[in-house]
């Protein structure tokens, strides 16, 4: 008899051995906290492409791949770099127009648009979660330098999701993991997860699959 192999229909989850998980008894989600980036849609990056200095009402940037409203905010991510267009902005422009900057834009900062499908946000299941002081919980990824990861959200979050429990959402605090499974790289998060969690085992998936 030769080696049985598991197949599977579709992507198998990030969940090595359902058998191996310790869970706590669920956190509640602080969507006051989750940044715009997690609604469902289609997100389009804008570059700079060279310098803005603070108070400017230009910005120079790699021709846009989608086209821009008037009112759109860009966050280029630094200390107070946000910009508001003040002139609606064509695809494949490489200029747009914005409220006076209160900091300066450095060359090739990156400030992240959504085209949102919804209004809801949308946190993925195997994402490294932090409680904040309410004992709430946020994406590890949305509190850098703050509040430590304390498990993986076990399930997809959805924002005003109808049919999800009051008590909150089960938070994985131990278990033998696929890593390469999950929707984001959690090495920076290794040792906070082995610290304030029980015991965790991190694989590699792979199959045997015949193509």
């Amino acid at each position: 008899m030769g080696w049985q192999s598991t197949i599977y229909g579709s992507m198998p989850s990030f969940v090595a051995d359902p058998e191996s998980i310790d869970r706590n008894t669920g956190r509640q989600i602080d969507w006051t906290r989750i940044p715009n980036t997690y609604k469902a849609g289609t997100s389009y990056t804008v570059k700079a492409n060279g310098a803005a200095l603070a108070a400017a009402t230009s910005i120079t940037v790699d021709a846009l791949p989608i086209a821009l409203p008037t009112g759109t905010v860009l966050d280029f991510a630094g200390a107070g770099e946000f910009a508001t267009l003040t002139a609606p902005a064509a695809s494949g422009a490489t200029s747009i127009t914005v409220e006076a900057l209160d900091a300066a834009i450095e060359d090739n900062d990156e400030a992240t648009y959504l085209v949102s499908a919804s209004n809801d946000k949308v946190i993925p299941g195997g994402t490294s979660m932090a409680e904040l002081s309410s004992g709430k919980v946020v994406p590890r990824v949305a509190r850098p330098g703050s509040e430590a990861a304390i498990g993986i959200l076990w399930s997809t979050a959805t924002e005003n999701g109808v049919t999800d429990a009051l008590t909150g959402y089960a938070i994985i605090v131990g278990g033998v993991i696929y890593e390469t499974l999950l929707p984001e790289t959690i090495t920076s998060y290794k040792t906070e997860l082995e610290t304030n969690g029980t015991s965790w085992v991190w694989e590699t998936y792979s199959d045997s699959r015949e193509v």
